[in-house]
């Protein structure tokens, strides 16, 4: 097989931009090839009650994890904008050991396992509703870490990761990546 300078030089551009991409967003970019060959009849075969989202922090941060960590659609319609909150709520929690190694080390981690609510799944079988009625202009979807009070150092910088899993039989995908959080410096 014989590779051009130009042929490689494409590649070297496309792996370049993808990285810059996922490095700028802190979304893998494994996350965007994976839902973006998702189409409308396999998204609306999930069951809601199967969604789980896992969240991973610093521990010891005394954060209400479960109210921090927000995901939501965004459903624009001749109406107006919708936001349709998927409420959480933990189902289990785990903790990772800190490592100390030769060139760095990480702090303990927190991880929750959450489940949709009631309130979540009405919202995320309301959504479904809403494409299937064929009226909505345009969709989103947000995810992300929102405390009010102002996070502290503790020696260490503070990562907030997410992960979502669509289906009882599926993995974790990832949609944030070790995001570092803004802290306070005491």
């Amino acid at each position: 097989m014989k590779i051009t300078i130009k042929t490689l030089t494409k590649h070297l551009l496309g792996i370049w931009f993808c990285l810059i991409l996922s490095g700028c967003a802190s979304i893998p970019v494994s996350t965007m090839l994976n839902f973006s060959n998702y189409d409308a009849q396999q998204f609306f075969a999930i069951k809601a009650q199967d969604v789980r989202v896992r969240a991973t922090i610093n521990n010891g941060l005394g954060i209400d994890l479960v109210a921090a960590t927000n995901v939501a659609f965004l459903v624009k319609t001749a109406n107006g904008e919708t936001r349709l909150d998927l409420v959480l709520e933990q189902t289990q929690f785990d903790t990772i050991a800190a490592n100390k190694g030769l060139f760095s080390d990480t702090p303990e981690q927190a991880v929750h396992t959450l489940k949709l609510s009631t309130e979540g799944i009405d919202n995320f079988n309301r959504f479904q509703q809403m494409l299937k009625a064929q009226g909505v202009e345009k969709t989103g979807f947000t995810a992300g870490f929102h405390h009010d009070k102002p996070l502290t150092n503790q020696g260490y910088p503070v990562y907030f990761s997410l992960e979502i899993k669509l289906g009882a039989t599926q993995n974790f995908v990832t949609l944030l990546d070790q995001h570092e959080l803004p802290i306070q410096n005491l």
